[in-house]
């Protein structure tokens, strides 16, 4: 009798680009193929089970778009419990390690509140950040200098600069916090001053977050 399971997790949609190799330093790669495909760790796990000849049961919750829930139907997988919402299935916004090469005349807060307008509620945004605040002077001049002949220069900001792009964003704990502290029991805390802050806020509301 194969093992019955019940899955409690996230369903996503993946938006995925692809394209032949990675862009060179200063290059632009065109010819990208887009698509959308069913994610989410918790249905991720819900059909590995599946496939590994397990009876499953998913309890989630998702928007009015089928994509998701086509993909666990196709699998087998008893979707009976899955709550709906009206609206879109809200998304994971990921900006690891992206807006420090925005520069500040580029104007990366209005970038990203951009992106928070269009999330539906129930969406997050991840962002981690290089940051000056414990460099000295002279330490980040030369961290811009080093840059500064790069394709992309970068822009190590405050930690209140950075938290200013999770305005209006309720902040996940930790919250905004070295790197390290959000899997202390894997990496271990860093032993020095932040390096890099990382934060997860989630979109709890319609309308224009700030």
């Amino acid at each position: 009798m194969p093992p019955r399971i019940t899955v409690v997790g996230s369903a996503n949609i993946d938006h995925v680009a692809r394209c032949e190799r990675l862009p060179r330093p200063g290059e632009t790669v065109t010819d990208a193929v887009f698509e959308r495909v069913p994610g989410g760790k918790g249905a991720n796990q819900a059909v590995a089970a599946a496939r590994l000849g397990a009876t499953v049961r998913f309890v989630g919750r998702i928007g009015t778009d089928d994509l998701v829930l086509r993909s666990l139907d196709r699998e087998g997988i008893d979707t009976s419990a899955v709550a709906r919402d009206d609206g879109e299935t809200g998304v994971a916004l990921i900006l690891v390690a992206v807006l420090h090469f925005i520069e500040d005349h580029e104007d990366p807060w209005a970038v990203v509140n951009c992106y928070k307008d269009l999330m539906a509620p129930g969406s997050y945004l991840v962002i981690s950040h290089v940051t000056a605040d414990h460099l000295s002077a002279d330490a980040a001049r030369q961290a811009r200098a080093a840059y500064a002949g790069a394709s992309a220069p970068g822009a190590a900001r405050s930690r209140a600069q950075i938290a200013g792009f999770f305005a209006g964003l309720d902040m996940v704990p930790p919250g905004l916090v070295d790197v390290s502290e959000w899997r202390p029991d894997v990496i271990g805390v860093s032993a020095g001053p932040p390096v890099f802050y990382a934060g997860i806020g989630c979109k709890t509301r319609p309308g224009r977050p700030r």
